[in-house]
């Protein structure tokens, strides 16, 4: 023990030299690590400090343009004359605005236009034919004579012949008070030409005997089917 008893000593002595070393320089270390790291200890409380972001060089807006202070227009009349020209003052626009007035024109002076409106045209609606009255128009003759009158002057148009072009022809037409045809319509046809030649008959008929409603000479609507139909 003895002869360990210097050893020990020294041992010790440098052990107690280290950690009074360590606990110098522990403060130092300390705060250069938390310097570094951007955390400080504030009463024990632990606190943040980031580093803020960078301020943009906005530019700030342009000024606007100052007032541009306009002079005063003068207006000078251009004149012809002879020999020396003189001196004439200016005429500023204050002046003019003092001499003149504007003063609304009276509509008797210039003289009103009243404008006259388009006259209406009005239109009166044809009255409707009737198709049925106390005395109805009839063909001279009778029934019989105006089919005959049809069969007679009836052509089978060649188109319809050569199609076998078989059917009714339905026309209207009008027998008005003078007993004449007028206003011949095609209702329903069958075409290949049969349309036309059926309107072409019911067109050259004669004047028929006008009918008579109360006594009265009427016009009279009238149907009529007219058959296309080829022999075998």
């Amino acid at each position: 023990m003895r002869n360990l008893y210097n050893k020990h000593v020294t041992e010790s002595l440098f052990l107690a030299v280290f950690m009074l070393c360590a606990g110098l320089c522990y403060p130092f270390i300390s705060g250069f690590y938390t310097k570094n790291n951007g955390r400080h200890l504030i009463n024990g409380v632990g606190a943040e400090f980031t580093t803020p972001p960078p301020i943009d060089n906005v530019e700030p807006p342009p000024l606007p343009p100052p007032a541009i202070d306009l002079k005063r227009l003068v207006f000078i009349a251009p004149r012809v004359i002879e020999g020396d020209v003189p001196d004439e003052p200016n005429l500023f626009m204050e002046d003019i605005n003092r001499v003149t007035i504007n003063a609304p024109v009276s509509p008797v002076e210039t003289g009103t236009v009243t404008e006259t409106p388009p006259p209406v045209l009005e239109i009166e609606a044809e009255p409707e034919i009737p198709t049925f009255v106390q005395e109805m128009p009839s063909f001279e003759g009778g029934e019989s004579a105006l089919f005959q009158f049809i069969a007679d002057n009836i052509k089978y148009p060649q188109s319809a012949k050569e199609s076998n072009v078989q059917g009714k022809v339905y026309v209207s037409f009008v027998i008005d008070a003078n007993g004449h045809v007028t206003r011949v319509k095609l209702l329903r046809g069958i075409g290949s030409g049969c349309d036309e030649e059926a309107m072409r008959v019911i067109s050259m008929m004669p004047t028929w005997n006008a009918g008579r409603q109360n006594g009265r000479a009427v016009s009279v609507l009238f149907n009529l089917p007219i058959v296309f139909k080829l022999e075998n």
